[in-house]
């Protein structure tokens, strides 16, 4: 059903994969544009005492851990290549396309494969490693962030945020915790 192997007759699907490839670079820059945008507040709800200063690096190693779930991932890209190249070398790469210079066959058995590479990491992560293994990752920094004693107010828009409210019953905030 796909047309000959023509050039001719993949320009459409040239072009479409170019629009979708600006397209989407698009989309990031305004990912990064409404991010940079965002307005982050820090409240300390720890008080000082006659016999006790209160520390600001609670709330530096808060935005510390912070910042490091900016940039978390769900999936690993190490684990996602080794899984790719223990595929590719187990499989002769010339039978296993059935038309290799054809793009559209290609870009679907690469589409296809990340898929699969991705959601069997994503499977693994939520019904094993996230349950049995580890904590997530949110659930780590709102423990964090309740030892601490120091709450999280997100404005995203004008008129609209998220408030994380961390403050603990206890006297003090724990100073010995570690965040990894």
């Amino acid at each position: 059903m796909l047309p000959p192997d023509d050039q001719y007759e993949y320009i459409f699907y040239i072009a479409f994969i170019h629009c979708l490839c600006w397209s989407q670079t698009l989309y990031v820059a305004y990912i990064i544009y409404r991010q940079c945008n965002i307005d982050i507040f820090f409240v300390d709800w720890e008080k000082a005492s006659d016999s006790r200063d209160v520390s600001m690096w609670r709330k530096v190693l808060v935005a510390n851990a912070f910042d490091k779930m900016q940039y978390s991932r769900k999936n690993s890209i190490e684990i996602s290549l080794v899984m790719l190249i223990i595929w590719f070398s187990r499989h002769d790469n010339s039978s296993y396309y059935i038309g290799k210079d054809n793009i559209i066959i290609g870009l679907a058995n690469n589409c296809f494969l990340w898929f699969m590479v991705l959601s069997i990491q994503f499977l693994v992560r939520f019904l094993w490693y996230d349950r049995y293994y580890s904590e997530p990752k949110g659930q780590r920094f709102i423990d964090l962030c309740t030892l601490a004693k120091i709450s999280i107010v997100i404005m995203d828009e004008r008129y609209h945020g998220f408030y994380l409210h961390c403050r603990s019953p206890y006297e003090f905030a724990g100073t010995t915790y570690i965040y990894y």
